[in-house]
């Protein structure tokens, strides 16, 4: 079927132009932009900590990075 990712924005970018979380198995990356070229939705997701977010989630079959931006297929 593929694998989950899930962007959400990224509210402690400061100064920074990090502007998307994308979390891929758990794990948080940040990018300036993220390219959907798959099926997307929303979801609304309680985190371990018990804090609520609100992501864009999509199934993926590649991701391709380029530095800081991101490409979803």
């Amino acid at each position: 079927m593929g694998n989950k990712i899930q962007i959400r924005f990224n509210t402690e970018h400061g100064l920074s132009n990090l502007y998307w979380r994308v979390i891929v198995d758990d794990k948080e990356f940040l990018a300036k932009s993220v390219q959907l070229e798959v099926s997307s939705f929303s979801t609304t997701d309680t985190l371990a900590d018990g804090r609520i977010k609100h992501h864009i989630t999509a199934i993926y079959n590649e991701l391709i990075w380029n530095e800081d931006s991101l490409v979803v297929k």
